[in-house]
């Protein structure tokens, strides 16, 4: 949210949670949870807008599953 503030939503060199004291720094993975509580948003407006639905998770299964198929049917050879 601080990031938000600071550099999206408004142009401030400090936050009002900055004058309250540090604020820790985002680290990876931290955009998981924002990204899941989004999704069911993105896809009722998707939905609304287009008239049709668009499922993220069907979108994933289908990414993994050609992801797990190209790997597995990859095979290296090195030769020096």
């Amino acid at each position: 949210m601080n990031i938000r503030d600071k550099h999206l939503a408004h142009s401030l060199a400090e936050t009002r949670r900055e004058k309250a004291g540090p604020i820790v720094p985002m680290k990876y993975g931290d955009e998981r949870a924002i990204l899941d509580d989004t999704l069911p948003i993105v896809e009722a407006l998707y939905c609304w807008v287009n008239g049709c639905s668009f499922s993220f998770n069907d979108s994933r299964e289908i990414a993994q599953k050609n992801a797990k198929a190209l790997w597995e049917g990859c095979k290296f050879s090195i030769h020096y």
